[in-house]
């Protein structure tokens, strides 16, 4: 009996140095960028980042030198940016339920819509559609979804999101690979066909940030990355390389970190 306990000891340690060895990891920095800590941002496909507060928006190249800033009065506050591709953006304000496309050099303010006109009464939350020319909207006081075209003409709706699966407190709204994910802070993320089908729902509160990519739900609770296979849900939790990160962004296989008043772009090794 002394024996086989102390065989028993002997696999659990074996196996726990296998499960550190494989879960080792290695952060590596490239650059830092130095932003106002009182803006947002979102990076575009090939690293530029657009940083904004108020009704104004500034543009950072890849290696975080600021090319030029430009203001929209009408705009009121922005709320969020959804870089279509490194030529486009859609420029969202709750404030004034307004959407409007903007080329890379954010003058060319074109195809502005008023979103009231579009059955929509309060809008909170817009994410570009992997779908040329389309976009996602979301209704807050109707809990509705709805998928546009850029003249504003709807192609898709999924009504009641509340009462039908109980989605209340939206706070990320993605498209990656034609599926639609929404992540209520409340409850956890919930992902969906093309036609508006509910896929699947994986629970998880409170998240600082949220990520989607085609591998994994990627996001940011208590100073460390939780990782979520989105094939086989297995579970994965690493270490940031610093604290106090507010907030972050991936693109292909770099993460971006927000702390105070930088931008911290960072390569992840997992052995």
């Amino acid at each position: 009996m002394k024996f086989y306990k102390f065989s028993v000891f002997i696999i659990i340690i074996i196996n726990s140095v296998s499960i550190f060895s494989q879960n080792k990891i290695n952060w590596k920095e490239n650059y830092r960028y130095e932003i106002d800590s009182t803006y947002e941002w979102r990076i575009d496909g090939i690293g530029n980042i657009y940083a904004f507060r108020n009704n104004i928006i500034s543009k950072y190249d890849s290696i975080g030198v600021f090319k030029f800033s430009e203001s929209q009065k009408r705009f009121g506050t922005i709320q969020s940016i959804s870089p279509v591709n490194a030529m486009k953006l859609i420029v969202f304000s709750e404030e004034q339920q307004l959407m409007c496309t903007v080329d890379n050099t954010l003058t060319n303010y074109s195809n502005c819509k008023d979103l009231s006109g579009f059955e929509i009464e309060y809008a909170t939350f817009l994410a570009a559609s992997s779908r040329p020319n389309k976009v996602w909207v979301f209704d807050q006081l109707n809990s509705t979804l709805l998928l546009l075209n850029l003249n504003g003409e709807i192609e898709q709706k999924i009504s009641n999101l509340n009462n039908t699966i109980g989605i209340e407190n939206v706070s990320f709204l993605f498209e990656v690979d034609s599926k639609l994910y929404i992540y209520d802070s409340g409850k956890g993320m919930f992902s969906f066909d093309i036609y508006g089908s509910l896929l699947h729902f994986e629970e998880f509160e409170s998240a600082q940030s949220v990520v989607v990519d085609e591998n994994n739900i990627i996001y940011l609770k208590n100073n460390k990355l939780l990782f979520i296979n989105l094939k086989s849900s297995e579970k994965r939790t690493v270490n940031l390389p610093m604290e106090g990160i507010k907030d972050f962004q991936k693109l292909a296989n770099y993460y971006y970190f927000r702390r105070c008043d930088k931008i911290y772009k960072y390569q992840l090794d997992l052995d």
